[in-house]
């Protein structure tokens, strides 16, 4: 089915042109590294990868959904709150 396809359609010329596509793209991409300065690839690389946390931001393993509606407490969830009670009352 697929080689009657190509066969009866022009899809050798997408192919070529998908190819030179991506080339383009290659050199594009190529030519603007080598014309960046390199005090600007400095100045990139200094660059924080994360914003610094929030003072009121909690850990990431501490996050956990938010309770269901109706729904039972769980036990972790309930250690967990007698853990945040535990911690407020400390500060």
């Amino acid at each position: 089915m697929l080689q009657e396809l190509a066969a009866h359609t022009d899809a050798g010329a997408f192919v070529i042109g998908a190819m030179f596509f991506f080339i383009a793209v290659w050199i594009g991409v190529f030519v603007g590294v080598l014309r960046t300065s390199p005090a600007d690839l400095e100045s990139r690389a200094r660059l924080p990868l994360d914003d610094p946390p929030s003072p009121d931001a909690r850990p990431r393993d501490a996050r956990r959904p938010a309770p269901v509606a109706g729904a039972a407490p769980h036990a972790t969830t309930r250690a967990a709150e007698a853990h945040d009670a535990s911690a407020q009352t400390r500060a």
